[in-house]
């Protein structure tokens, strides 16, 4: 997806556990590349009939020197969480 700030990748990681109704817990990674900038992003959210919604407080981006540690670093980020509620 485009956006004004620039390119925007997201991807959405399931952890396989359920909240107490019934949704899947996750987290939404999302890539934003300008050009110049790269920033990486890791978002709470629930998956509701099938679909990842945005659960909780926005999460602010992180500015990186390249797309490549925006990913590894955000990738990271959502993988620690992950580990933190198994």
């Amino acid at each position: 997806m485009t956006h004004a700030y620039g390119e925007i990748v997201q991807t959405n990681l399931g952890t396989g556990i359920k909240d107490s109704k019934g949704r899947e817990i996750g987290f939404i990674v999302a890539l934003v590349d300008n050009g110049t900038d790269f920033r990486a992003l890791v978002q709470n959210a629930r998956r509701i009939k099938g679909e990842w919604q945005e659960f909780g407080v926005r999460q602010s981006s992180k500015s990186y020197r390249s797309q490549a540690e925006a990913t590894r670093c955000g990738f990271a980020i959502a993988n620690q969480r992950i580990a933190n509620i198994k």
